[in-house]
């Protein structure tokens, strides 16, 4: 009986008379028949228009302290209405942010397997908790509008997202926020993002060198980043942007040294695939050899004698390798 009621203190799922009943839940029944008087009370007190904004503040955190079970409902009622005092409002944000994040880590345990009634209950509850978010992506609050986005961005939930990148075609977020929020989500939700971002002549540099950062974490949108790193008729930040994307991936060192080695290229976009170029062997140098690293070496001085006066924009570079090969000693 502990455990079950530690898994809803933690979680903060809402409690209400028609998900309590004997048959689903009858250990916690007690528990807001005996507490029903200050659960509504402070529920009240929260909602109240007519208190002050650090009297509703205070309540609310006493729910959060004391009366956990109930918080998601009062938060997303709080979310709901566009006469709460915007402090209260980040508040309850807040709060379902953290109580989703922690009930899908706790139901994520029990993906595969077949769940008791009580855990159908828990899994319904995070549902509405993430239902609030993805209404508050569009709240007048911008810091509420981004902590419901960046909650749905890590726990790569679709709908919310989706919602997202809708509020984005209204204005409330821009290109590079939402490429930021979709950072840690699941490839198949980031790279149809990603691409669009990186297809559309009408995104933004900004939002542009943003999708390629990212686009260069991603297998499938690495011929994308090649492309923009390798294409003259692009411009200059967006090619050392896709050049950038390229660190640490082994694979590309053979593109990245060959713009080192052209002499026809501008030199910031040479100095920047000689360090990407650098940067790979130092990120990760076990996996390359000392012949390697070597080899890797030769290569970056070849390209340094082509430069002429131009060559202390390798510098850096060698140099990064030589203490690679240090490190490998």
């Amino acid at each position: 009986m502990i455990k079950l009621i530690l898994l809803f203190f933690f979680v903060g799922y809402q409690l209400n008379p028609d998900l309590v009943s004997a048959e689903i839940l009858p250990e916690l029944v007690p528990y807001y028949s005996e507490n029903k008087a200050n659960i509504d009370r402070l529920r009240e007190k929260t909602l109240n228009s007519s208190a002050t904004v650090d009297e509703r503040i205070d309540a609310f955190n006493m729910l959060r302290a004391k009366y956990n079970l109930v918080v998601p409902d009062v938060a997303s009622t709080i979310l709901s209405s566009s006469e709460i005092p915007e402090k209260l409002s980040i508040l309850a944000a807040n709060t379902l942010a953290a109580n989703s994040v922690m009930s899908d880590h706790m139901l994520g345990f029990k993906k595969g397997y077949r769940m008791t009634s009580s855990q159908q209950v828990a899994q319904s509850q995070h549902l509405k908790i993430l239902a609030s978010l993805d209404k508050a992506v569009f709240h007048k609050n911008k810091e509420v509008r981004s902590i419901a986005a960046k909650t749905g961005g890590t726990l790569s939930y679709t709908p919310i997202i989706q919602s997202v990148v809708n509020a984005s075609n209204l204005g409330l977020f821009s290109g590079k926020e939402v490429v930021e929020i979709i950072e840690y989500s699941k490839s198949d939700i980031a790279i149809p993002i990603i691409t669009k971002y990186l297809n559309s002549p009408e995104t933004n540099l900004e939002t542009k060198i943003a999708a390629l950062s990212l686009a260069g974490k991603f297998e499938a949108t690495h011929a994308k980043v090649i492309e923009y790193a390798t294409n003259r008729e692009i411009s200059q930040p967006l090619r050392i942007a896709a050049i950038n994307a390229m660190t640490g991936d082994a694979k590309a060192t053979n593109i990245l040294i060959a713009i080192s080695l052209d002499s026809s290229e501008p030199s910031e976009i040479a100095k920047q695939a000689a360090q990407s170029y650098a940067k790979t062997v130092t990120l990760q140098p076990n996996k390359f050899s000392k012949s390697e690293i070597d080899s890797m070496e030769r290569a970056l001085k070849s390209a340094s004698s082509v430069r002429g006066s131009d060559n202390a924009i390798f510098f850096n570079s060698i140099r990064m390798l030589e203490k690679s090969k240090g490190v490998k000693e």
